[in-house]
């Protein structure tokens, strides 16, 4: 019986290659024979590669789970062109961010090169990626749409020259764009820019326009090539002026946004409502700086010609903190708007000056529009109340008790209404202007919580204001907020007075408590202990006060940073005491996401 010899497998892999291996080939074809042999082990290893490589876990993953991992990694790992220095040309540098991957192994290439949505969903930027990959760029999006960004923000002289962005600004990418977007320090950009563009008929694809002008203190006139995009779905200028009649502003817009760095020539208040009435599926309008020059010849009065919006507006954001004057025109603007109640508005202006009478009148027509006096399906549930800002806080139903250790949150029909008016100096010879001269407008019926400062508490007093809020019956948390990092002693000598005793309602010598629903109360104690003991003894009192008047108070809500104060073990005989981590600037009562 023979003996069976084993065979190595490196033997069975190298024995056919041996020089006896060649010896029924012609000398001539050994070269050649050679090579083919080369290519066959080459594949042989990239198949085993392959093979091992589907067994890893990153691997092993479907080609579709791939593909969004690298979606995920792209906008934290974008392509660059980095310019180290002058010249430009001599000192660039390339990184390829995510295309990176496709050099790990074939698997991860033929993903990153074969699903199209990873080239034609990020933003593609002309000066992160060099012009040598506009082909690459079109054959694997495979003709579906583009995003793209040409953002500048240099010197346009550094890039006049620039050969690769003469590459980039070419028909066959412009007419590939489903979204474009210019940031640009200089006008001359921005003109070279419209100089390439095609045709509006040879853009189809174009739904989103986005134009930003940086280094400006005034705005310029849209160059002419940017003004003829009827389809546009999303539109944003910023520093540049458009005729308000024109047909980029159309009746397809879903999003627009509008801002200047300071306010230019204004429309008149007809050219705006035409252009804002036209406006038939708005879903998001931000204007900044763009306020209509109202009629100088006789008093405005918004209710005369009041601009009802679309249906479908969601988000309505103004701005305009230049002086008083437009301050005060803004404030009139806003108020002759009509939104659905569903709307989130967002608006911002200097305090305005002029007869109080004036702004009494303009504001007692935008707060009750802000907190829904006219009643629907959402009432306002919450109120924040600082120095220069209110929050008006929409919702459908009543919330669960709020704490920060327990976060409520809005349901999906919840609204945030802010204003914010900037307080000034008060060393500054300008009218003052409080938010709180005003609660008297704001609908408090179905309110359940209350967020003040201590400026707005102090001037609440002193304005002998409390009576306006013995309409709010139903609310149960209450709370001071902390407005600065830090041991900052926070006043109580105004807030817990107020609580415990009873306020004139105005008729005749009835009086009445404020909050008789009130359950709990966050107070940001400071931890220093200068003031210990008078805090403590106006606690007890307001406890005592509210139990004998049949309105008793049931939990506290003071900061961890107080907790090894033996008063809480005495006090926690009559309520609950709660330790919280206090939040600053935001309310520890209200939903977690009201903030905005």
């Amino acid at each position: 019986m023979s003996n069976d010899t084993s065979t190595s497998p490196l033997s069975l892999i190298t024995s056919p290659y041996s020089d006896r291996a060649l010896s029924h080939v012609p000398p001539e074809l050994h070269v050649e024979t050679r090579d083919a042999e080369l290519d066959i082990i080459s594949n042989g290893l990239y198949g085993a590669r392959r093979m091992r490589n589907k067994k890893i876990g990153a691997c092993k993953l479907p080609c579709e789970i791939i593909a969004y991992i690298f979606e995920c990694l792209q906008p934290l790992w974008p392509p660059q062109r980095l310019y180290i220095g002058l010249p430009v040309q001599s000192r660039l540098k390339f990184a390829a961010g995510w295309i990176s991957v496709s050099h790990v192994c074939s698997i991860w290439r033929e993903v990153a090169l074969g699903f199209p949505s990873l080239w034609t969903k990020p933003r593609i930027d002309v000066f992160g990626l060099p012009s040598q990959y506009i082909p690459d760029i079109l054959f694997r999006s495979r003709s579906a749409p583009l995003d793209l960004a040409i953002d500048w923000d240099g010197d346009y002289e550094m890039v006049r020259q620039d050969p690769n962005l003469k590459a980039w600004l070419s028909p066959s990418i412009f007419r590939r764009a489903k979204r474009l977007e210019i940031v640009a320090e200089e006008l001359p950009l921005v003109e070279r820019i419209a100089t390439q563009l095609c045709p509006t008929s040879e853009m189809a694809y174009l739904r989103e326009l986005h134009i930003t002008l940086s280094q400006t203190d005034n705005p310029v006139v849209l160059p002419a090539s940017f003004r003829d995009f009827p389809s546009l779905t999303r539109l944003t200028l910023n520093n540049f002026e458009v005729p308000w009649a024109s047909p980029l502003l159309s009746s397809q817009l879903v999003e627009l946004h509008l801002s200047c760095n300071r306010v230019g020539p204004r429309p008149s208040y007809d050219e705006l409502s035409v252009m804002l009435t036209s406006l038939q599926t708005i879903k998001v309008l931000e204007l900044q700086n763009i306020i209509p020059l109202l009629s100088p010849i006789r008093p405005f009065r918004a209710h005369d010609a009041p601009i009802t919006m679309s249906s479908h507006l969601r988000s309505l954001t103004t701005c305009c903190i230049e002086d008083g004057q437009t301050g005060m025109d803004g404030l009139m603007f806003v108020s002759s708007l009509r939104v659905p109640a569903r709307c989130a508005h967002k608006h911002t202006f200097a305090p305005p000056q002029g007869e109080e009478s004036d702004i009494s009148a303009i504001m007692g027509r935008l707060l009750p529009d802000l907190s829904l006096a006219s009643g629907g399906k959402i009432e306002l549930r919450h109120l924040y109340l600082d120095c220069d800002k209110l929050y008006l806080v929409l919702d459908n139903q009543r919330q669960s008790t709020s704490s920060p250790e327990h976060p409520s949150r809005l349901s999906d029909e919840g609204v945030t209404n802010a204003l914010y008016v900037p307080m000034y100096d008060e060393d500054e010879e300008v009218q003052c202007f409080h938010l709180v001269d005003y609660l008297q407008h704001i609908t408090l019926k179905h309110l359940d919580t209350i967020s003040f400062d201590m400026t707005s508490v102090r001037l609440i007093s002193q304005g002998n204001l409390w009576p306006h809020l013995l309409r709010a019956n139903n609310v149960r948390q209450v709370a001071l907020l902390e407005m600065y990092e830090g041991e900052f002693n926070v006043d109580f000598s105004h807030i817990l007075p107020a609580l415990s005793s009873p306020q004139p309602t105005g008729t005749g010598d009835e009086t009445r408590m404020l909050f008789p629903s009130l359950e709990v109360l966050a107070l940001p104690i400071s931890s220093k202990k200068s003031t210990h003991q008078e805090l403590v003894i106006d606690l007890i009192d307001l406890i005592h006060a509210r139990r004998e008047q049949e309105v008793p108070l049931h939990e506290l809500l003071v900061p961890k940073a107080v907790g090894g104060w033996a008063v809480w073990d005495t006090l926690r005989t009559m309520l609950k005491v709660t330790l919280i981590d206090f939040p600053v600037g935001r309310s520890p009562v209200m939903p977690e996401d009201s903030h905005v």
